[in-house]
């Protein structure tokens, strides 16, 4: 980074890199949630007595659909990170031939 010197450039980088973490971090919370939600439906399926098994795994689905829309418009802010991101070193390969 400190050899480009093109401040946008690694700007978008730092973005980039940013955007893709939250990105995968969203990923992770996501994927806990699936496994929490299994293990409460392996619960509700072994027949666990009382509701708490049934009452976390309509917890967990409501959380997953909460959690989507967010996931989603990360992945999308991702993509439109990551175009940029190809563009922009395009035009610095275009201007610093190696």
């Amino acid at each position: 980074m400190g050899q480009i010197d093109d401040k946008e450039l690694c700007k978008t980088i730092i973005e980039t890199y940013n955007n893709a973490n939250y990105v995968i971090d969203g990923m992770k919370i996501n994927n806990w949630y699936l496994d929490r939600l299994s293990e409460y439906q392996k619960g509700v399926e072994d027949n666990l007595p009382g509701d708490y098994a049934r009452t976390n795994v309509r917890n967990y689905e409501k959380l997953l659909v909460e959690f989507a829309p967010g996931l989603k418009e990360g992945s999308q802010k991702l993509k439109e990170w990551r175009d940029t991101l190809a563009a922009r070193i395009d035009g610095y390969v275009a201007n610093h031939p190696a």
